[in-house]
């Protein structure tokens, strides 16, 4: 559980409601001039739409630098986010203004309050709290199903926590951490290392053995749509669609075939399944969701070559095939957990920060004195730093400076074997 400062609703009257007009209308005069991107890779469209608000932020701060003062998109707020086994992560949120969709728009702001309790407060703004403010989400976002978006977004971005920080100042969320698990985390490195990159090279052989099996399936059902269509209106197209399941009871992998509408005629029938029949090379099994399980018949021709595709296919492999992995740190999972084969024996590998790690579930904070062989031991907060600092990379977000006890404890578990390669 993260700590969550908020953030306070304000609809935008008077001086302010004055400021966000003329903040729209600079927003289409600079669209007059420049064209973000509107479609392709979301990635690249929420870069292209950053180095839009920046360069209008830049031109604003020499052209009309109140507004940005009247607006809040020159009075960041400092937000930190702390839980359980994580060292506080500081980032600087920027208020955000919204237009309403009615015929008449009104115009309000969301004020992130600070790591004090603190927040930007418009000028002639009135604050909306409890049952006004619920209705105005619901008018703005209509429950999350209105992707309505600010005048100017602001991605927030790291900064250094501040030196007067109390991480205890929320008694709420000291008592919500009792209840959460911890983890032990270690750096792979030797025996456990190796381990790992056998691991990912079975885990290709898998991969590779699958879709030979998938492809081999796609192409044979793709041989019967001719036919199918002959029942569906002229013009109609059908896709077919082979996934394939393992583990979970599964002892090898099975696949799963569906063939569907493509909504060429009636957009409505898009993605509505046909039925299917078995035929020279495989025999089918209805499965739940208009999927059906393939059996590869043996006693054809096609049918013996898709067999032996199948029984290619070795055993999905997992860490939990090497015992020099195996710990016995005590765990009790949760129905969840239990469903996705938690427990406190097997890790989960994973590379961050330049780095691959092995993470073990543990209800406490001791954990036993077991260690990977070649494996150094840090912290769960060095690790899930680093994660946090992946993760706001690839949401194309400035991470807060590494504190010096997180490269201090980096460097000590410094690998000296390369990263394995990734699946």
């Amino acid at each position: 559980m993260a700590e969550n400062n908020g953030q306070v609703l304000f609809e935008l009257t008077g001086e302010s409601l004055s400021a966000a007009l003329r903040l729209e209308w600079e927003i289409r005069k600079e669209l007059e001039t420049v064209t973000p991107k509107q479609s392709g890779m979301m990635g690249e469209i929420r870069d292209s739409w950053n180095a839009f608000y920046t360069n209008l932020q830049k031109r604003l701060e020499n052209e009309a630098p109140e507004l940005l003062a009247a607006t809040g998109l020159s009075s960041p707020s400092v937000q930190v986010n702390h839980g359980k086994d994580t060292w506080p992560r500081a980032y600087e949120h920027f208020p955000q203004i919204f237009s309403s969709p009615e015929r008449e728009p009104r115009y309000f702001m969301y004020a992130p309050v600070d790591y004090k309790g603190d927040h930007f407060t418009p000028q002639d703004g009135v604050m909306l709290t409890g049952k006004k403010e619920a209705q105005i989400g619901d008018l703005l976002f209509a429950g999350g199903w209105l992707g309505n978006a600010p005048l100017v977004s602001k991605e927030k971005s790291g900064t250094d926590l501040p030196a007067d920080y109390n991480p205890g100042a929320n008694p709420w969320l000291q008592e919500d951490l009792k209840k959460t698990h911890t983890q032990r985390v270690f750096v792979a490195g030797g025996e456990s290392l190796d381990a790992v990159v056998d691991m990912r090279r079975r885990e290709k052989e898998f991969t590779a053995a699958a879709d030979a099996v998938r492809e081999e399936i796609t192409r044979i059902a793709e041989r019967e749509i001719p036919k199918l269509l002959e029942k569906l209106p002229e013009g109609e197209n059908l896709r077919a669609s082979v996934s394939y399941r393992y583990g979970g009871g599964v002892k090898t992998v099975e696949m799963l075939l569906s063939v569907r509408m493509e909504g060429k005629v009636n957009f409505m029938d898009g993605g509505k399944a046909v039925k299917l029949e078995s035929n020279e090379a495989y025999t089918l099994k209805p499965e739940h969701g208009s999927e059906y399980k393939v059996k590869p018949r043996r006693d054809t021709e096609a049918g013996k070559k898709l067999a032996a595709l199948l029984d290619a296919v070795p055993k999905h492999p997992t860490l939990g095939d090497y015992p020099v992995l195996h710990a016995n740190f005590e765990y009790k999972a949760d129905d969840i957990g239990k469903m996705l084969g938690l427990n406190g024996v097997v890790p989960f590998a994973r590379d961050v920060g330049g780095r691959t790690v092995l993470v073990y579930n543990t209800d406490k904070d001791a954990g036993g004195a077991f260690a990977p062989p070649g494996a150094k031991a840090i912290h769960a907060a060095v690790y899930n730093w680093l994660l946090s600092d992946d993760g706001d990379r690839n949401m194309g977000v400035t991470p807060p400076p590494m504190p010096k006890e997180i490269a201090r404890a980096l460097d000590f578990a410094k690998p000296k074997t390369p990263l394995p390669p990734k699946p």
